[in-house]
């Protein structure tokens, strides 16, 4: 804002919603975390998540690479690597482990473990596009050089940060739907 009162208005609101945008995207996303751990049964709904993430991200890679050799492209313009065969079987990959890992929120019954397999499924790759197109708009191949080879540290979060929120939102939306 100081860049704006004392430089220059040009470019104002593609800057102002460049800092929403961050704050949005690495304040209050991430923020959920912190939420879903108030949650009664938190900590169950965060390794619970967070397992669903991780299948689905390495099911997606592993199998659209061995499996998806040549398919159609799920958003070529984003995400040229990633193919509809990785993200449906990262798709069922997270819905089985999802149904494997109850044991971890055993106060939720198997119908309302599968809805929220299927959001969440359905989400992860959602999350992965959203980061990928912001580094496309910026014109950047990796968001850092942290973690080589895995186009930044962004790239291994995005997933998390997108779906925390839409996760707590869900388990809300479930408990409204039990009362």
């Amino acid at each position: 804002m100081c860049h704006i009162a004392f430089h220059s208005f040009e470019d104002v609101n593609k800057r102002i919603g460049s800092i929403l945008v961050g704050f949005i995207y690495w304040g209050w996303t991430p923020f959920h975390f912190a939420l879903l751990h108030r949650l009664e049964h938190g900590f169950g709904y965060i390794v619970f998540l967070c397992t669903m993430i991780a299948f689905n991200d390495n099911s997606a890679y592993y199998i659209g690479k061995f499996l998806g050799k040549g398919g159609k492209q799920f958003s070529p313009r984003i995400s040229p690597n990633k193919t509809w065969t990785g993200a449906v079987g990262g798709f069922v990959a997270t819905v089985a482990i999802a149904i494997a890992f109850r044991f971890t929120v055993p106060h939720l019954s198997y119908p309302e473990v599968a809805l929220l397999a299927v959001i969440v499924g359905l989400c992860i790759p959602v999350g992965d596009l959203i980061e990928s197109a912001m580094k496309r708009d910026l014109k950047v191949k990796d968001s850092g050089a942290l973690i080589p080879g895995h186009g930044g540290v962004m790239d291994r979060f995005d997933s998390w940060i997108f779906t925390a929120p839409i996760m707590h939102c869900s388990l809300l939306f479930i408990q409204k739907l039990r009362i």
